[in-house]
């Protein structure tokens, strides 16, 4: 019986796009569980998590916006992919719950792929996998139904250091990622940012996001491009100062990650990088008298 519900699991989530996935038991992950507001949604008597990798290299120029922000909003199209699959399993196994999750998690992702069997946890705290190295989003299902566990769970990476030499703030650290340093984390954050952070952000040439210690991994050469049509499609790799002004701008990309905290944040790391009214650089060279 569990090989025929195991069966009937791997039909639904590959008929809903997602062919790379494991099983984790969730009694292994119920002590590190994060505590968040969709933690309720948790089934009660929880026994499996169903975790899925979802590929999003794609071959495009160099840009100023990390790679996983450049198509179409992971969290819209793993979302319905883990809907569609949830739903499917609930007509299935009616007796049972199936609750989708994707980042806004209750789950430690990472620990829960590594768990099923779908790599290993490099320095920086990514999930690697076999063909697509580190770029992959994830995504899981909890059900209190019970399946068969992964009998070869992931590792740690063989950990090289090329990760912890590459990052321009020294944020990752044998002692785990300093989120506060990252930089990916600054371009983020809303408001003023401290010269030291502003430094770091020039010195990473970013806008959003931050690929430096992906690129860097050795496990990320020669990885497959993703069989995702939406992180194919329609990718922007930068932006300008004018494409923010259009008034059509947030409209135009409203499905993108980097719109979720707004232009502003966007117009700020702008100013950083090229000496925008927005970079204290500018301001100081004004107070100056001098021309830039």
């Amino acid at each position: 019986m569990c090989q025929k519900k195991a069966n009937i699991i791997n039909e639904i989530m590959n008929c809903c796009g997602m062919p790379f996935f494991g099983v984790a038991p969730f009694d292994a992950l119920a002590s590190s569980l994060i505590q968040c507001g969709a933690k309720r949604r948790l089934p009660a008597a929880a026994k499996s998590v169903i975790t899925a990798v979802f590929p999003y290299y794609c071959p495009c120029p160099s840009g100023e916006i990390s790679r996983y922000a450049r198509a179409k909003d992971y969290h819209i199209v793993a979302g319905e992919k883990l809907n569609n699959a949830a739903a499917m399993l609930r007509e299935k196994f009616s007796e049972y719950k199936f609750e989708p999750f994707c980042d806004a998690s209750p789950i430690p992702e990472v620990t829960a792929a590594r768990l099923a069997g779908l790599g290993d946890i490099g320095c920086n705290g990514l999930l690697i996998t076999p063909r697509f190295g580190s770029f992959v989003f994830i995504g899981e299902i909890v059900t209190n139904l019970e399946l068969p566990e992964c009998e070869n769970p992931g590792g740690a990476c063989n950990a090289c250091g090329r990760c912890v030499m590459s990052c321009p703030a020294g944020a990752i650290s044998p002692l785990g990622i300093d989120r506060e340093r990252c930089v990916s984390n600054l371009t983020q954050k809303k408001g003023e940012l401290s010269q030291a952070q502003r430094t770091l952000i020039t010195k990473a040439d970013t806008i959003w996001g931050c690929d430096i210690c992906q690129n860097a991994c050795p496990k990320n050469r020669g990885i497959e491009t993703t069989y995702i049509a939406e992180f194919k499609n329609n990718i922007i790799s930068t932006i300008s100062g004018k494409d923010i002004d259009d008034e059509n701008f947030e409209q135009n990309n409203s499905s993108r990650a980097f719109m979720w905290r707004g232009k502003e944040v966007l117009k700020r790391n702008l100013g950083i990088l090229h000496g925008t009214p927005d970079n204290n650089i500018f301001e100081e060279c004004k107070n100056q008298n001098r021309s830039l």
